[in-house]
This record gives structure tokens, sequence and C-alpha cells, in this order.
């Protein structure tokens, strides 16, 4: 356990695709159904310029402090900062949860190892397959603006020690998925959360393989019913049910599975679902020597 200073400054399977206009604030085509939605409405929601704290921007959650905010992690090169932000890029206040990170890449939200509600933060990046174990970090919301933060580390690791590249994932109830970022697939590990107590194997295990590719960024519904998965092409929802224009996969994890395209910004890294656990935002590092968008968008789910 560790206290800190407070510090101010955010798978073969047929393929649904839903085609979407190339503009914002457009609607996509409509496909047949069931529940769920029947196609998005994408709203670029920064402006062009934006603060460059945010230029690498990776993790991507709501925030729990106060309405209509996302808390953001940046990835390899940059302090460990959460950055809470408003929708539209604002920031609002930086808090500092460590002292010293590798390359953390995803957040989630869940249950603390002590009780209390806990964003998690994955330092899981390894872009050049060098790394061997790897760090999550609990972070208890409530306290990051007190006079300190308690925050607890984890370390862990891969099958065979192998050097994965991981930026994508998410918990669901007691079960931490992992979705690697490989461009011919995607492994999905599971640990159980059981190991912040000393109980069980602090290797995750192997439990299936995705035809999806460079996973880049992962999130849940409430109830763990659906997974979003996000890459620089656009997002894929895994459920357990069927859903609008759903296909069927041959394995059983998360069978029903639906594939999206989105208005592409230069280098989307980040998802979460929205309060309504059907429309979801995503963000975007500032692509090196490119000039294409990047910022963050609202996907507005339309029945």
């Amino acid at each position: 356990m560790k206290v800190l200073p407070r510090l101010l400054l955010p798978i073969a399977v047929a393929l649904s695709f839903v085609s979407v206009s190339e503009g914002f604030g457009a609607a996509s085509v409509q496909i047949p159904a069931k529940a769920g939605c029947s196609s998005y409405r994408f709203d670029k929601m920064s402006p062009r310029i934006m603060n460059p704290d945010l230029e690498e921007m990776s993790g991507l959650v709501l925030g729990g402090l106060d309405p209509a905010t996302l808390v953001h992690v940046q990835d390899s090169g940059n302090d460990p900062y959460l950055i809470y932000s408003k929708t539209d890029g604002t920031i609002l206040a930086r808090y500092l949860f460590t002292e010293k990170i590798a390359d953390t890449e995803e957040l989630s939200r869940g249950e603390c190892p002590w009780g209390g509600s806990c964003i998690f933060v994955f330092d899981t990046g390894d872009n050049f397959h060098w790394r061997g174990s790897r760090t999550i970090w609990a972070v208890e919301e409530a306290t990051v603006r007190s006079t300190t933060i308690r925050s607890q580390k984890f370390d862990f690791k891969f099958p065979k020690d192998e050097h994965l590249d991981v930026e994508a994932a998410t918990l669901i109830g007691k079960t931490i998925y992992f979705f690697a970022k490989e461009p011919k697939h995607s492994r999905v590990f599971a640990l159980e959360t059981a190991v912040w107590k000393g109980e069980g194997n602090s290797e995750a295990k192997l439990i299936t393989d995705l035809p999806y590719t460079m996973i880049t960024g992962a999130t849940s519904s409430d109830d763990g019913e659906r997974i979003l998965l996000i890459n620089w092409q656009g997002v894929i929802e895994l459920s357990k049910s069927e859903d609008k224009g759903s296909s069927k996969a041959g394995d059983a994890w998360f069978p029903y599975r639906r594939r999206t395209k989105i208005h592409g910004l230069a280098q989307q890294e980040a998802v979460t679902y929205d309060k309504d656990q059907r429309s979801f935002f995503y963000s975007s590092e500032k692509k090196m020597f490119s000039e294409k968008e990047w910022g963050i968008v609202h996907a507005q789910c339309i029945p």
C-alpha cells in the first residue's frame, strides 16, 4: 500500500459492419435486429487544438467525482497522472498516483482490494517486447482530492514470461481481461483479483483467441454482459446475448459479436461506455507528423 501526496494540475466468423458517414454529426445506415443500437451518431467533442497534456492520452473512463467528466492516462514517456477533463477535453485537474511508471495504457473501474471504488491503471504496454512483469495500480477515487491518495500496486506476468504489448484491459466483477495488441489476432488473458490478497496465481491465464488485430482499448458494461474493443479501424462489441447486427462466433466466450466502423481519428487508443451503457466515448492520441484529427468523440446510440 502506498500513500502519496496529492498533486493537482484525466475472433472464423462472419462479421457485421455498420457503415457510417465520414462526417461528424451524421447517423450510420440503419441495420436490422433486436436489442441495442441500430446506428450511432458521432459528435466530435474536442476542438482541433487541445491541451498538450492530452496528446498521448491512452486509457479512458468516466469521471466519478463530477458529472460529465472523463479520466485519462497518458502512455510511456509521461508522468503518472490521472487527468480529469470535461467531455470536450478541457482539463480540470491532474492527480499524481505514484512516483514512476513504464507504459500506462488503460484504465478501468471496479472495487478496490480494500473496498470502495477504484480506478485501475494498467501499466502493461510493451512496444519493444522487452518487459517481463507488469503492474496494475488500484487508486481509490474518493481520495484523489484529499491530502493523500490511497493506492496499491500489484505486479503480475503473462504465461512463460512472454513479452506482450497489452494496451487494452477491462475489469468485470473480480476478473481482469487483457487483450494483446497483435497483428494477426488478439489473445485474451484473465487474472483474478483475489491475487491482490495473496490468493491464487499472479500469472494471467490464456482463455481465448479473437480474430481482431491491434486492439488498443477496452471497456465493459456495468452488468458485465458486453465488452467493447477499439482498434485503429473501428470498434467490436462482444456480447453474451444476441444483439442488433451481431453474428454468433464459434466459441462460447462472449459469443455474439458485432463490428462497427467509426469516424477514424489519427490513432484511436481508448474507449469507455457512457452512462446509458450503449453510447460510448473514444479518444485518440495526436499522431506524430500527421495532420489527421485527434481528440475525443462521442458515439450516441440510436435504438
